[in-house]
């Protein structure tokens, strides 16, 4: 009877160790199934960016993107916060760099889109490359003599290379224009240096370009776009004049700006040139109208979309006649 007793004894010691197992075993496993959950929920909580920062030329249109730090199939899933305002006076923003913020649920990370100006002034095709000086009078800052002749969004500085010429001795020295703005991108333009006695100059202002009508005060280079007035002192050719007392005046045929390839700089990819910059404006606002409209509608798929709607555009102006022209930007 005392042995049935130990023998029952110990069983209901191993049932108690198994059960003490099992409990242990149960936990860990628990344990591991909430460890594997929060690793998970975490994971799928990361915000995973393509990049972390853009950078855009000085010029384009920006609207905060998320396509420019998130990989595509995963937008619908974040936002993007904060404002890249526009220069003041201008359709798009100031060269430097603006703070953004991408979120996903309670997740957020700081992303940076960066301004920059790369792109060189650009000479008018009709530039003066012959400038006058006289003996003992260097030329150094011409700018105001050539503004009007070098295009850039930036304010510029036109300065002549004086390293190969000696401006204590008449002759014609080989030297060049070179154009600066204010983001450090410079153009050159091979001209010649003329330095000649003082009493064979027709101005005594040593930084003038010669004219051969002694009376005019205007020190620019003449653009020779036609002018409405006909008893002006301006070098620039102008109208027959129906009221005037002389009938030699005659009218010079345009060189400039008759067609879409003779403007003082290219025409852009939108193929045409408009009267104002708030007009080109207008006119990509419309194209983008066209194809959002096209897509809401269900006429195009959302590749063909992206293939075809402009995304931002660059723009400029001509420095004959005003007018302005661009280049679309596209997704692809």
């Amino acid at each position: 009877m005392t042995i049935k007793n130990e023998e029952m004894s110990e069983k209901k010691q191993l049932t108690k160790k198994t059960k003490i197992i099992i409990s242990i075993v149960s936990i860990v496993i628990v344990l591991a199934i909430i460890i594997s959950s929060c690793f998970i929920w975490q994971n799928s909580q990361a915000i995973k960016l393509i990049a972390n920062t853009k950078t855009i030329e000085y010029g384009e249109i920006y609207t905060p993107n998320l396509k420019d730090f998130v990989e595509e199939k995963n937008i619908k899933n974040y936002s993007i916060d904060g404002n890249v305002p526009n220069e003041v006076g201008r359709q798009y923003p100031a060269i430097g760099e603006y703070k953004l913020t991408v979120k996903k649920n309670k997740e957020s990370q700081e992303v940076v889109l960066k301004v920059k100006d790369t792109v060189a002034p650009t000479f008018a095709e009709d530039i003066v490359t012959t400038i006058s000086t006289v003996v003992n009078t260097p030329l150094d800052d011409v700018t105001d003599q050539y503004k009007d002749k070098v295009t850039d969004l930036d304010d510029i500085k036109v300065t002549v290379n004086g390293a190969n010429i000696n401006y204590g001795v008449v002759g014609e020295y080989k030297s060049e224009l070179i154009a600066t703005d204010e983001s450090g991108n410079t153009s050159k333009k091979e001209i010649i240096v003329v330095v000649n006695e003082k009493n064979q100059m027709n101005s005594s202002n040593g930084n003038k370009k010669p004219s051969g009508n002694s009376n005019s005060s205007n020190s620019k280079p003449s653009n020779n776009k036609p002018s409405n007035g006909g008893g002006s002192s301006n070098s620039k050719p102008s109208k027959p004049s129906s009221g005037g007392s002389s009938g030699e005046s005659t009218t010079t045929k345009p060189t400039h700006c008759t067609t879409n390839s003779n403007h003082s700089i290219k025409c852009g990819n939108m193929g045409r040139w408009f009267n104002s910059k708030n007009e080109l404006v207008s006119y990509y606002d419309k194209q983008v109208k066209y194809w959002n409209d096209k897509v809401d509608n269900g006429e195009i798929t959302n590749e063909e979309y992206y293939a075809n709607v402009p995304s931002g555009y660059k723009c400029w102006s001509c420095s004959y006649c005003g007018k302005w022209t661009g280049d679309f930007k596209y997704f692809k």
